[in-house]
C-alpha cells in the first residue's frame, strides 16, 4: 500500500474514534452503562491514530518548514491533553481541570502561531508574484 492510502485509512480511523468519543460522552452524560469504556476506547484510538498520522506526515520529504512540524506536534500534544483532561474530569480524577487548561491554552497558542506563520508565508509568496 502506498502512503496516501495509509494516510486516508488512518484519517478514517481517526474519524471513527471521534464518533466513539462523542457516543461515549453521550452515554456518560445519560448515565448509561459502559459510557466510560466507549469514551476511553475512542480517546485511545484517536491518540494512537493521530500519532501515526503525525509520524507519516513527518516521514514525507522535508518540503515544509521545521516550524510547521513543531506547530503540528504542539497541536497533537494539546489535543491529547484536552482528551485526557476531559477523561479525568468525567472520572473525577485529580488534575483534570489543569490538563484541560493546558490543552486549550496550548491549542490556542499553536493556532495563533500557525495563523501568523501562514500569513507570513502568504505575504512572501505575494511579494514574489508581483511584477
Amino acid at each position: 500500500m502506498n502512503k496516501d492510502r495509509i494516510a486516508r485509512a488512518i484519517k478514517s480511523m481517526m474519524s471513527a474514534s471521534v464518533v466513539l468519543i462523542v457516543i461515549g460522552l453521550v452515554f456518560k452524560l445519560q448515565h448509561w452503562p459502559n459510557g466510560s469504556l466507549i469514551f476511553i476506547i475512542g480517546s485511545s484510538g484517536f491518540l494512537i491514530f493521530s500519532g501515526l498520522n503525525m509520524a507519516i506526515r513527518c516521514a514525507k520529504p522535508a518540503q515544509e518548514n521545521p516550524a510547521t512540524r513543531v506547530i503540528n506536534i504542539v497541536y497533537l500534544l494539546s489535543a491529547s491533553a484536552v482528551l485526557l483532561g476531559s477523561l479525568f474530569k468525567l472520572q473525577h480524577y485529580p488534575y483534570g481541570a489543569a490538563l484541560l487548561l493546558i490543552g486549550i491554552v496550548g491549542g490556542a497558542i499553536a493556532g495563533m502561531a500557525d495563523y501568523g506563520w501562514s500569513r507570513k508565508i502568504g505575504n512572501k509568496s505575494e511579494e514574489q508574484n508581483r511584477p
